[in-house]
């Protein structure tokens, strides 16, 4: 598997975890100094935005714990676009990506043109939000990353509230009934901090795929539509709905590449030159490789979908819930290959126990730990053998797709 902005060479950068620390710690002490410089300077993403009728940046204020995060969209996507501008050299044009948060209501991602020149990544606010949340849910789960902590302080029945579409909605339900979603042992909680900006890094690589990977100009030529949402798709012929979930396998598969990357590089660092946040928490190949598998999870559960009939799925614009988890489990497993991790795949991805019980704790995660209780049916269907056809079908559908879906990628780059 080989994707551009893969050289190990300039990603393995030690300065990385660093870096990403030191923005955490400035933007929590001076949210309020970078809103004033957002407003001085000359804002391309917000006129993007507002041209688009997508909003405009998001400018609001939270409940003050969570604006580091908001903080991390722009860097981490111009980290991704720096490192595949130095691979693709001079002779190659690499388009500029306007990154960031907006204010628009419906939880999304969304990667499109931008009406003033190059691309736009936006984010909506309340996926952040809920981000934030799904993250703190995996820590206040016993089974999740026991070796961080005392996991016998959480509750394995804890419940929380159930997710939903709109962000205004839900943050209208947590504050009617804050049960909360803070892990009850500190140390857990604060794992759940130093996890969250790889969660970030995996939305927003992913979301950057799109772009880079030529989803875009194919989907364009095709359809004549010109964006990639993580909410709304294309009605139309069954097969267009396949050939929708193949680029969002595609760019699922980028995402845990590189965040997988990145996480190797925490696990492979000596203890004394980790930043504190990350010690104890990532230390192992596979502790790496469980932390982003846990980050995808997050992301099919930032924009999670009611389970629908079989017959349907052709038609959806990203592929059910449950089929998606399988997706990314094939993508780790081509992850660790290109990685050089072969005796960590034969444990885990090659491994049939292994890879139930990673099964077992998706369903669980996804239907107790999101609240949606009222989903195992459906989700048991997704992830069982009728899941695993439909995951074979949108494979096919990328075969058919993937050469003129790659030329259009290389156009991109002239």
């Amino acid at each position: 598997m080989t994707h551009p902005g893969c050289n190990t060479n300039y990603w393995f950068d030690e300065t990385f975890l660093d870096e990403i620390e030191r923005i955490v710690i400035w933007v929590k002490r001076q949210t309020e100094h970078i809103l004033v410089v957002v407003v001085q300077i000359a804002d391309k993403f917000d006129e993007g935005l507002r041209a688009l009728n997508l909003g405009s940046r998001y400018s609001g204020s939270t409940s003050g714990s969570i604006e580091w995060v908001f903080a991390l969209v722009e860097p981490l996507a111009q980290e991704i676009r720096d490192q595949l501008v130095r691979e693709v050299g001079p002779s190659q044009r690499v388009p500029e990506i306007l990154a960031g948060v907006n204010d628009d209501s419906t939880f999304n991602a969304i990667a499109l043109p931008s009406p003033i020149g190059g691309y736009i990544i936006a984010v909506n606010y309340g996926a952040l939000i809920l981000l934030h949340d799904l993250v703190h849910r995996l820590f206040c789960l016993p089974e999740f990353f026991p070796w961080v902590g005392d996991p016998s302080k959480e509750d394995r029945n804890r419940q929380f509230h159930p997710t939903c579409n709109d962000a205004l909605v839900y943050m209208r339900k947590v504050i009617a009934d804050p049960r909360g979603a803070r892990p009850r042992e500190r140390r857990r909680e604060l794992a759940a901090v130093a996890l969250i900006p790889l969660a970030v890094m995996f939305l927003v690589a992913h979301e950057f795929r799109h772009i880079i990977g030529g989803h875009l100009d194919w989907l364009k030529t095709h359809y004549g539509k010109v964006s990639i949402s993580e909410i709304l798709g294309i009605e139309g012929d069954p097969h267009d709905g396949l050939a929708l979930q193949a680029l969002e396998m595609d760019a699922d598969e980028f995402a845990m590449y590189y965040t997988l990357m990145r996480a190797l590089q925490i696990a492979s660092r000596p203890e004394e030159d980790v930043s504190p946040s990350y010690r104890g928490i990532i230390t192992t190949p596979l502790q790496a490789l469980q932390a982003v598998l846990a980050c995808a999870l997050v992301m099919i559960g930032t924009f999670f979908r009611p389970p629908g009939p079989p017959e349907e799925w052709r038609t959806y614009s990203h592929p059910p819930s449950g089929v998606r988890h399988g997706m990314n489990v094939l993508g780790a497993d081509g992850a660790l290959q290109s990685l050089g991790q072969e005796d960590l795949r034969a444990t885990t991805t090659a491994n049939q126990e292994w890879l139930a019980l990673n099964a077992r704790f998706t369903l669980s995660h996804l239907a107790q730990r999101l609240g949606n209780t009222d989903r195992q049916e459906g989700l048991r269907l997704e992830l069982g053998p009728r899941g695993q056809q439909h995951l074979l079908e949108i494979f096919q559908s990328w075969g058919r797709i993937r050469n003129e879906v790659s030329a259009c990628a290389s156009e991109l780059l002239k």
